[in-house]
């Protein structure tokens, strides 16, 4: 009998595919399920390796863990913060098979980009490097001009929300456009909730964050 149900959380190698809807892990072969595992509690993203064999997974209390799609077997799983909430910013392979993701550390107003090697996933840097009243809500990986960009706002003192931005992270550091909040509320929308849509939102929903950085940049010129 082949997949029948359906999934929050969904990934797929052409072969062997996962599904989550917050616990067990869903693992199939060509739609027929294989096994189930249960390593974490409220999963909130999936992330599919550059070799399409090895699947990341972020939970929202502070983990990681990553396996192997054609064994189901656990590589690893550790967890990267104490904070058990707030760990609602995305994750995602780079092309050399290192993991991004976003991660509070020591609150929810301390917030990093942390890089872990490929295979081993252990940590290699953070993003900043001393810490800055930023929140980062998504990251994405742009294959024309081999960098990652960054959606998020600026805090001040007070930790409300000051400036939206998208920003080109390279060599360590983040060169910001800022949007306005209509467009960071679309974004936000869009990349947590990938079936919204809504005709009010005059951005073009097949723009990537490098896109709209590129047009910022370009309009700036």
């Amino acid at each position: 009998m082949g997949r029948t149900k359906e999934f929050r959380l969904f990934v797929t190698n052409g072969i062997y595919s996962v599904g989550c809807n917050g616990q067990t892990l869903f693992f199939y072969k060509y739609d027929e399920e294989v096994k189930r595992i249960k390593d974490l509690i409220y999963v909130n993203f999936l992330a599919l390796s550059p070799d399409n064999d090895t699947l990341g997974i972020k939970s929202c209390d502070g983990r990681l863990a990553f396996y192997s799609l054609s064994q189901q077997k656990l590589i690893k799983k550790f967890r990267f913060s104490k904070i058990d909430h707030a760990q609602d910013g995305n994750c995602l392979f780079l092309p050399n098979g290192d993991f991004a993701n976003i991660e509070s550390i020591d609150s929810e107003f301390t917030q990093y980009i942390s890089f872990y090697s490929a295979n081993e996933f252990s940590l290699i840097k953070r993003f900043p490097e001393q810490f800055e009243n930023v929140h980062y809500y998504f990251i994405e990986y742009d294959k024309e001009s081999d960098a990652c960009f960054l959606h998020g706002y600026d805090r001040h003192d007070d930790n409300f929300k000051h400036g939206y931005f998208v920003g080109k992270l390279l060599n360590n550091k983040l060169d910001k456009c800022y949007i306005t909040e209509h467009e960071s509320e679309f974004y936000w929308k869009y990349l947590n909730f990938p079936n919204f849509r809504s005709e009010e939102y005059l951005c073009n929903p097949k723009h990537s964050l490098a896109t709209l950085y590129r047009y910022y940049k370009e309009s700036k010129s």
